[in-house]
């Protein structure tokens, strides 16, 4: 009977682990067809236009809700219901946050009037975009997979999709392209304001978990603009032809890490359903070693396919495209590990290691811009360098901060 019990456990696991790479794969496929259409029919400005546009908004998504979607899910989970005032002030934060997307849009821009005109438009998806982030957390942080899986791949399959449709029917423009990926962020936003709804009907008058949100969105936040402040810095200060060649490698870079995020989500629900820190931590050890492996396995194959066929795929004016690739990958297998260490952090409720991590590591990567810049070396290559650096201060000084706090707390017990 318990082996029985076991055997559909594992079966369970391993269903809504194929199903969550599925998604990421089929996107990853997608992704894989449509690139070279895009990078063909756009050439590298155009390509770079188009990443620019989003980048901003993407940043702004990702950091701009003071880490209430995620607090908010999980006080729910351990309390039984959420903070009516901390989802009106996730509510109100859009519209700010929007706004000043569109006010920076200039700046962001490079003077290119083309990408000032893309972040101004694409910044009406983030008027919703905490309300929609508050349901795709409390979706995952719940493991409910397939709700999870249907946001993202609203995301990862519905632009790549129409691209290749667009291509095939001979109109992919680089306006048709912009509005793909628009409007499947707004739909995205639209489904985790769908999801976010039980949660914000049983709402209760009940404190706003700010100890835990902003701990968490200190991290969170530096996060989102390492994440990207890559393709900002260069949207701001190179050509976008340049910008173009390196989005290009981000998003074959990204296709390495497809299978271990897939991993990472799973082993969330797991870690914060851990029935002690001692099994948490043996199964962050474990995953670990698997994700790296899957990570640098898959990045092997995108490295091999673009040296073969990276011209054939992408057309000449990518040239210098592979070694950018190459060190993104390792930037990526870092990425996917860091992932799963703030999944972890969150789900024991102590994420303040992540913000001094997170910080430190942006301050790093920003100063080695600025330096690349003025010795007048900054382009795709120097970035995916500096990202490298980045990733691995971000996971060294996290080691450091949760040794010492471990070490202080066990001098504590001592005393």
């Amino acid at each position: 009977m318990i082996a029985s019990s076991a055997a559909r456990s594992h079966l369970q696991r391993g269903m809504r682990l194929a199903q969550t790479a599925g998604v990421s794969y089929i996107g990853m496929a997608l992704s894989v067809i449509s690139a070279p259409m895009l990078a063909r029919e756009l050439g590298a400005d155009g390509r770079g236009v188009l990443a620019a546009s989003f980048i901003l908004v993407q940043l702004l998504s990702w950091s701009a809700f003071l880490g209430l979607p995620r607090g908010q899910a999980i006080q729910e989970l351990r309390d039984g219901s959420a903070s009516r005032r901390g989802a009106w002030i996730t509510f109100a934060l859009g519209p700010l946050t929007a706004a000043f997307a569109f006010a920076a849009a200039g700046v962001a821009s490079n003077g290119d009037d083309r990408i000032a005109a893309g972040i101004r438009v694409a910044s009406c998806v983030l008027l919703l975009s905490g309300i929609g982030s508050i349901g795709t957390e409390r979706a995952l942080l719940r493991g409910h997979f397939l709700q999870v899986n249907a946001v993202r791949a609203v995301n990862l399959v519905l632009p790549s999709l129409a691209v290749i449709v667009a291509y095939l029917a001979g109109i992919l423009t680089l306006e048709n392209a912009f509005l793909f990926t628009l409007g499947a962020q707004a739909l995205a936003v639209a489904l985790g304001v769908v999801l976010a709804m039980p949660m914000l009907r049983r709402s209760r008058p009940v404190p706003v978990p700010w100890r835990f949100s902003l701990r968490y969105w200190a991290g969170s936040a530096f996060d989102g603009i390492g994440a990207r402040v890559d393709q900002l810095v260069l949207a701001a200060l190179v050509a976008p032809s340049q910008l173009g060649v390196y989005a290009v490698a981000v998003t074959c870079a990204g296709a390495a890490g497809g299978f271990t995020q897939a991993l990472n989500q799973l082993t969330y629900a797991r870690l914060a359903g851990a029935v002690s820190s001692l099994d948490g931590a043996r199964l962050l050890r474990l995953r670990s070693v698997l994700g790296l492996v899957m990570s640098l396995t898959a990045g092997g194959m995108i490295i091999l396919i673009v040296a073969l066929f990276g011209t054939l795929l992408f057309g000449s004016s990518y040239e210098g495209l592979l070694p950018v690739v190459a060190v993104l990958i390792v930037a990526q297998a870092l990425s996917d590990q860091w992932q799963l260490r703030t999944y972890a952090d969150s789900a024991s409720g102590d994420p303040s290691a992540l913000m001094w991590a997170s910080a430190g590591a942006t301050v790093l990567l920003v100063v080695l811009a600025i330096a690349a810049e003025i010795a007048g070396y900054l382009d795709g290559l120097t970035m995916a360098v500096i990202l490298v650096a980045f990733s691995s201060a971000r996971l060294f000084v996290r080691r450091v901060v949760r040794r010492r706090s471990e070490l202080h707390d066990s001098g504590g017990d001592d005393a």
